[in-house]
C-alpha cells in the first residue's frame, strides 16, 4: 500500500510531463529552426553585400589597374600580351588579398574577356549578353547566380571608370556561396541533423549544409514536399512529411536578394533528448521503488546516523567547501550513496580546478592582448586619443602625452581642445556621436610662441546597440604642408604678376612718350598758353600711369586671410581692368556678363583673383589672332556658377585627361610652368567648390567653377 500510495503518484506525474514535455519540444524545435533560418539568411545577405563591397573596392581608385588598361590600346601584340600577363598577376594577387573569391575577369569596353585570374576562365569568348557585361556597365551590381559549371556561383560585377570618367570596361567577380558555419546553430542550440537550403524563388538549390549523400545535389530542383508553401518574400514554418518521417521546417527570405533559407529537423531526432529523458524517469522510478522497499525493510537497521553525516556534508559542499568526503559506512545503499557523494565531491573540485585554470589562462591571453594593442597605439607617431561617449578623454598614446601633457587622461575634451565646456555641433567628437560616422577637420593650436595647423579625423566606436561608444581621433600636424600650398599659391600668383608686369611696362611707355613729347614742344616751341596744355596734359598722362601702377601692386599685395562677402561680378571686372594691360589683349574683346541675381561667396577675393586671372591668361594664350573672352556669372539655389568662355582653338583631346596635372602645359617651351590650372583646381577645391572644362572644340573653351553661396544670403537678400 505505501508503494501505491508513493510511487504511482510519480508514475502518472511523470505520464503527464512527458506529455508536456513532448509538445513543448516540437514548439521549441519550431522555434530554433525558424532562428536558424533567419540567421542563416541575414548570414548570407552579409556575405554577399561583403563580397560586392570587396569586388567594388578592387575597382575604386586602383590607378594600377587603370594604367594597365590604358596600356591595352597600344598596337604592339607583345606589349599587349606583357600587359595581359601584369593584368592577371595583378588580379591573381587580388583575389589572395580578398578570400573567397573563386575567380576575377575584366571584360573589354566591347564585352570580349580581356583577362581572368584563373587558368581556365569559367567565361571564355564573347560576354556582350552576359548579366556581368549588361549591369556592370553602368553601376556595381550583384548579378545573380551563375549557374555555369558544377557549382552554382555568386556573380558581381563592376564599372571600370578611371579618375577621368573613361570607361576602360567591366570588371567581373564569382564567389562561391557558403552555408552553416555553425554559428547559427550554436546560438539557438539546433541539433546537428538539421538540413540547410539556400534556394532562389524556383526553388532550386544554390547552397547546401553539409556533405551527407542524402542531401540533394547544388543545381537541382528542391524536394516538393514543402508544396504548401512557395519560395517567395515571405517566411513560413510547419511540418510536412519527409524521406523517413516527419520534418520541422521554417522558410526566411533574404528579401535583398530574392533567396531564401530552407531548414528541415526530422521530428524523431527533435525528441530524441526527450526519449532519453523518458527512459531515466523509468529508470528513476524503479530506482525510486527499491528505495522505499529497503527503507520499509530497514526500520531496524542502522541508516540514520549515516544519513545525517551525508546530509551535513552535502550543506556544507552547498555553502562552497570543496572535496567533502564522508565515510562509506552502514547498509549497502547508504554505503553506495556515500560512495557516488564523494566521488561528486571530488568531479566538482576538479571542475573548479580545471575552470580556476582557465580563467588564468583566458585572464594571461587578455593581458597579452591588451599589451599589444598598447604598443600598437604607441607606435603611431601622430598624437591618438580616446574619446568617451560622456566627451572624457579615456586613453592616449605616448605621442599624444608627449604634446599635450600626462594630465590629458581624465581631462574634459572639450575644455582642452575646443576652448568650450559645452557639447556644439562644430565639435568633431560630437558630430562623431550623433552621426555615428568618421570626420576631417582642421583646428589651430597655440604653441608656445607659435601657432599650429592640426588635422583632426575621428572614427567612431559601435556599441552593441548600434550607438557610438567612444570615438578615436587622430590629430597630425599639417602646418609644413599648409605653408608649402601657400607658398605655391604665393608663386603662382608672382608668376602672373611677372606676366602682367610685361603688358604695364608697355602700357606706361605710351603716357611716358607722350609726356617727354609734350615737355620738348614746350621748351622748343614757346608760345602763350603752351605752358598750361603742357601741364594739363602731363598730368593726366602721369596720373594714368599711377592708375596702372596701383592695379599692379593691389594684385602682388598680399590680402587679409580673413574670408568675406565676395561679389564674383566685381572680382571679374577688376581681372579684366588687370588683363587688359599684356600686349595679348589687343585684338581681344572682354566682358563680364551676370545672369540674374547671382549670391556672393564667402571667400579670400585674391584666391578667386588669382584663379580668373589663370583662366584669362590661358585663354589669351589660346586666341593669338584676337577673339572674345566672357566671364560670365550665373546662380542655382545655393550654388554660384562661373564660366569664361573664349573663342580660341579649344584644348586637344589627348590633353583633356591631363589638363588639371601639375607641369602639364599645352603651350611652346618657356611659355608656361604647368601649374596654373593645378594651383587654380587645388584653390577651387580649398573654397568647398569644383572646376572642369564644360566644353572644349575648334569654336572654343569654357571652364565651370561651381562655388557655394554664401549661407544665409538667399534669405537676406528676400
Amino acid at each position: 500500500m505505501a508503494m501505491v500510495f508513493t510511487v504511482g503518484p510519480l508514475l502518472l506525474t511523470n505520464a503527464w510531463g512527458y506529455f508536456q514535455s513532448r509538445r513543448y519540444f516540437e514548439r521549441a524545435e519550431q522555434h530554433n529552426v525558424h532562428n536558424i533560418a533567419a540567421l542563416e539568411a541575414n548570414a548570407v545577405f552579409r556575405f554577399v553585400r561583403e563580397k560586392y563591397q570587396t569586388t567594388d573596392a578592387v575597382v575604386a581608385g586602383n590607378q594600377h589597374l587603370f594604367g594597365l588598361l590604358r596600356a591595352m590600346h597600344v598596337e604592339d601584340d607583345n606589349v599587349r600580351e606583357s600587359v595581359r600577363n601584369a593584368l592577371r598577376t595583378h588580379l591573381v594577387a587580388k583575389q589572395r588579398e580578398s578570400g573567397a573569391i573563386d575567380e576575377f575577369y575584366i571584360l573589354s569596353p566591347l564585352g570580349e574577356l580581356t583577362v581572368s585570374s584563373a587558368e581556365q576562365p569559367s567565361h571564355p569568348g564573347d560576354q556582350r549578353q552576359s548579366a556581368c557585361f549588361r549591369r556592370g556597365r553602368q553601376v556595381a551590381a550583384i548579378d545573380g547566380i551563375d549557374w555555369i559549371g558544377d557549382h552554382p556561383s555568386l556573380l558581381l560585377s563592376a564599372p571600370i571608370n578611371d579618375t577621368n570618367g573613361d570607361f576602360l570596361g567591366v570588371f567581373c567577380a564569382r564567389a562561391t556561396v557558403l552555408l552553416g558555419d555553425g554559428q547559427a546553430r550554436h546560438v539557438v542550440g539546433a541539433g546537428s541533423l538539421a538540413a540547410l537550403y539556400l534556394v532562389d524563388p524556383d526553388g532550386r538549390i544554390i547552397a547546401r549544409d553539409g556533405l551527407d549523400p542524402a542531401l540533394q545535389s547544388l543545381g537541382s530542383l528542391l524536394r516538393r514536399q514543402a508544396a504548401p508553401h512557395v519560395f517567395a518574400s515571405e517566411g513560413w514554418e510547419g511540418q510536412y512529411p519527409g524521406e523517413s518521417g516527419q520534418v520541422v521546417a521554417a522558410y526566411a527570405p533574404v528579401t535583398e536578394l530574392g533567396w531564401g533559407i530552407l531548414v528541415e529537423t526530422p521530428v524523431q531526432a527533435a525528441l530524441a533528448s526527450l526519449d532519453t529523458l523518458k527512459w531515466q524517469a523509468l529508470i528513476f522510478a524503479l530506482f525510486l521503488t527499491a528505495l522505499v522497499v529497503v527503507a520499509v525493510l530497514a526500520v531496524v537497521g542502522r541508516i540514520a546516523q549515516p544519513l545525517a553525516v551525508l546530509s551535513a556534508a552535502a550543506n556544507r559542499a552547498a555553502q562552497g567547501a570543496l572535496g567533502v568526503r564522508v565515510p562509506e559506512g552502514g547498509t549497502v545503499e547508504v554505503h553506495d550513496l556515500a560512495r557516488s557523494f564523494n566521488f561528486m565531491s571530488v568531479a566538482v573540485q576538479e571542475s573548479h580546478a580545471l575552470l580556476e585554470q582557465r580563467i588564468a589562462e583566458r585572464t594571461h591571453e587578455l593581458q597579452t592582448s591588451q599589451e599589444f594593442s598598447e604598443r600598437l597605439l604607441n607606435s603611431i607617431a601622430e598624437p591618438v586619443i580616446i574619446v568617451a561617449r560622456s566627451r572624457i578623454v579615456v586613453k592616449a598614446n605616448e605621442a599624444a602625452v608627449q604634446r599635450y601633457g600626462a594630465s590629458l587622461v581624465g581631462s574634459d575634451y572639450h575644455q582642452r581642445f575646443e576652448d568650450n565646456s559645452d557639447a556644439c555641433a562644430a565639435c568633431p567628437v560630437c558630430s562623431t556621436i550623433a552621426t555615428g560616422g568618421s570626420l576631417t577637420a582642421e583646428r589651430v593650436e597655440k604653441q608656445e610662441d607659435h601657432d599650429d595647423i592640426v588635422q583632426v579625423q575621428t572614427f567612431p566606436v559601435m556599441a552593441h546597440q548600434g550607438t557610438v561608444e567612444a570615438v578615436i581621433q587622430l590629430r597630425r600636424l599639417v602646418t609644413d604642408e599648409r605653408r608649402l600650398q601657400a607658398q605655391m599659391v604665393h608663386q603662382e600668383k608672382m608668376s602672373a604678376f611677372g606676366i602682367m608686369a610685361a603688358g604695364m611696362a608697355h602700357e606706361i611707355g605710351n603716357p611716358l612718350a607722350a609726356v617727354q613729347s609734350q615737355l620738348h614742344l614746350a621748351r622748343t616751341v614757346p608760345a602763350p598758353g603752351r605752358i598750361e596744355q603742357t601741364f594739363d596734359i602731363v598730368s593726366k598722362e602721369i596720373e594714368r600711369i599711377s592708375r596702372l601702377l596701383r592695379e599692379l601692386v593691389s594684385f602682388a599685395r598680399r590680402r587679409d586671410d580673413t574670408p568675406m562677402l565676395v561679389s564674383p561680378a566685381q572680382v571679374a571686372n577688376d581681372v579684366v581692368r588687370l588683363i587688359r594691360h599684356d600686349p595679348r589683349a589687343r585684338d581681344v574683346t572682354m566682358e563680364v556678363v551676370e545672369l540674374g541675381n547671382v549670391a556672393p561667396i564667402r571667400c579670400r577675393e585674391d584666391l578667386l583673383s588669382q584663379v580668373l586671372i589663370n583662366l584669362g591668361l590661358n585663354a589669351m594664350d589660346a586666341m593669338p589672332e584676337g577673339g572674345r573672352l566672357v566671364f560670365e556669372m550665373s546662380g542655382l539655389p545655393g550654388q554660384t556658377i562661373i564660366r569664361v568662355r573664349d573663342s580660341g582653338r579649344g584644348v586637344p583631346a589627348t590633353a583633356l585627361s591631363h589638363i588639371f596635372e601639375p607641369f602639364f602645359t599645352t603651350k611652346a617651351p618657356g611659355r608656361g610652368t604647368g601649374l596654373g590650372l593645378f594651383v587654380s583646381k587645388g584653390i577651387v577645391n580649398g573654397l568647398g567648390g569644383e572646376i572642369q572644362i564644360e566644353q572644349s572644340s575648334s569654336a572654343g573653351t569654357v571652364f565651370r567653377i561651381d562655388l557655394q553661396s554664401a549661407p544665409g544670403w538667399p534669405e537676406a537678400n528676400a
